[in-house]
């Protein structure tokens, strides 16, 4: 072992802790929760690497030094976008952005069963191979949705539908459903799909079956689809609202029939358990994440994600916005900037979560403005935008200068994921590209530069 190399990593490790702290908002009453959420950052989100560098004669980059930038992150950082992001005026400039600042992406209304085949899916077929081409990670949401005024209209006549026994009604339901499985699993190449969406509130056709669970239907039909497409390393979610984001009494009150469990959160858990030990091939869990009606701490957060551990899925954010009610709470930008922030890093902190969506990218149009979008119709952005920017040239930046050794030999410690390092010698610019991955068996990184003419 060589404890130099330890020794130093160490030291690296403590200095990013004080640094990476100065780049957050005072937390307050919070503080020590923000260091103990920096802490397991630096130990989940962080890897080592040893570069042996050396230049295109494969001769050793000796006592030279390089700038090491994070291009990618590992982490999916994402947004949700719609029909203007592809038809508004500023729609280049949107993709600027996203290039940017984000790495993961997701359709709001694009891929839903209400919209098949209208304007919202065309325009989605003209972005999708954009976002492909740019390696973004794609949610693909959602597959079903139980509640009757999310379903198609010939789906809500068979609800509606008197001459129709609750058997009959179901029966004709899961087939009509089932279209919109064969229709967009094969057909949308995303890389996860929230299946049954909102169980806790929509369950208008599971209710017509008392003795049949059609949420762990739809699972299996969607897993079965998937293997049949080719598909398999497709990740099937389940997802709700108010689980973690949680910010009013009467929700830890919510009863739902059939369930022992009280409050949403007790319920979304059962709901899970239920699912799953009933044959449900749900691989992913995730939370809305959603802020409105009032105010949220991060340690409440943080333990709240930490309560379904035991399930052992990964975990994403699947709409996080902060969002006004003029009956029950109306928030402040600073307000908005720090819980925006608490978000962020909390979710970042803890090892299950995969990732993190916001859910409305801009505003759709110029006349409707609207407070809980990242960005305004032309682009600029707002102030939970802005905060998204900061952190992200920040905080969850690894932006490092360092020399080599006279091996050739850098030893960094950065976040997960895609880098870019480049040096100047002689006037000559050199770049290479490497990745630092959590599944990394390696720590040492050949990295051979070549120049940029």
């Amino acid at each position: 072992m060589n404890f130099k190399r330890v020794f130093f990593l160490c030291f690296l490790v403590s200095i990013f802790i004080k640094v990476k702290a100065q780049e957050l908002q005072d937390w307050g009453e919070y503080e020590a929760t923000k260091e103990e959420a920096i802490q397991r950052i630096d130990q989940h989100r962080k890897g080592a690497a040893i570069l042996k560098i050396t230049l295109p004669n494969n001769k050793q980059a000796k006592n030279v030094e390089a700038r090491i930038k994070l291009k990618k992150h590992e982490f999916k950082w994402g947004a949700v976008i719609n029909t203007s992001f592809e038809t508004s005026p500023y729609s280049k400039k949107y993709k600027e952005v996203f290039l940017k600042y984000f790495n993961a992406a997701g359709f709001g209304l694009g891929l839903k069963p209400k919209h098949r085949e209208s304007i919202h899916e065309k325009v989605a077929e003209k972005t999708f191979p954009w976002l492909k081409d740019n390696g973004f990670y794609v949610r693909g949401h959602t597959i079903t949705w139980e509640g009757k005024r999310f379903m198609r209209p010939e789906d809500r006549d068979i609800l509606a539908d008197s001459t129709l026994t609750d058997t009959e009604k179901a029966g004709k339901l899961i087939k009509s459903l089932s279209i919109h499985f064969t229709h967009a699993i094969p057909k949308w190449d995303v890389d996860c799909w929230d299946v049954s969406n909102e169980p806790i509130a929509n369950n208008d056709i599971n209710n017509l079956l008392p003795n049949y669970n059609t949420h762990v239907h739809w699972f299996n039909l969607a897993d079965s689809i998937r293997r049949a497409s080719g598909k398999e390393h497709v990740k099937l979610y389940q997802n709700d609202y108010r689980i973690v984001s949680i910010t009013r009494p009467r929700d830890h009150k919510t009863k739902l029939k059939e369930y022992k469990a009280v409050g949403r959160l007790h319920i979304y858990k059962e709901i899970l358990e239920d699912q799953i030990a009933q044959g449900a091939s749900i691989e992913g869990i995730g939370f809305q994440s959603r802020i409105k009606n009032g105010l949220i701490t991060p340690d409440t957060i943080y333990n709240r994600l930490c309560s379904f551990e035991s399930f052992e899925l990964p975990y994403h954010a699947t709409e996080f916005e902060v969002r006004d009610n003029k009956k029950t709470y109306m928030y402040s930008d600073e307000e908005r900037r720090l819980i925006t922030e608490y978000m962020m890093v909390i979710y970042f902190s803890h090892p299950n979560v995969d990732g993190f969506w916001h859910w409305t990218f801009a505003d759709m149009n110029t006349r409707k403005t609207l407070d809980y979008p990242l960005f305004n119709y032309d682009g600029t952005p707002k102030v939970t935008g802005q905060k998204w920017m900061e952190l992200m040239d920040g905080f969850f930046s690894t932006d490092l200068k360092l020399t080599t050794d006279a091996k050739g030999e850098i030893t960094m410690h950065g976040y997960y994921g895609d880098y870019e390092v480049t040096t100047t010698i002689d006037g000559t610019v050199y770049k290479s590209y490497f990745s630092v991955s959590s599944t990394d068996d390696s720590s040492e990184k050949a990295v051979n530069l070549a120049s940029q003419l």
